[in-house]
């Protein structure tokens, strides 16, 4: 799948987003946060993932960007109540 953040175009699929994110560590607790990514069994909060896939940091990539993603790249995306 392409997308494009802030003005350049990344090329990514599911399964490189799996293998890359196979040996990094959910962030712990998850006092204040509402988007979680499950990848591997694991929950991952949503704005960890692209960040650590991709090299970018953290302020480049939105948690509505983050989510749409990932959710068409056919992961699933859960949204706890605040």
């Amino acid at each position: 799948m392409e997308f494009t953040i802030g003005r350049k175009t990344y090329s990514l699929t599911s399964e490189q987003v799996e293998t890359c994110m196979r040996d990094v560590t959910p962030e712990g607790g998850r006092s204040g946060r509402r988007h979680f990514v499950v990848i591997g069994k694991r929950e991952y909060p949503i704005t960890q993932v692209l960040p650590e896939v991709l090299g970018l940091s953290r302020a480049d990539v939105t948690t509505y960007r983050a989510r749409d993603i990932l959710k068409r790249l056919g992961f699933e995306v859960i949204e706890r109540a605040a």
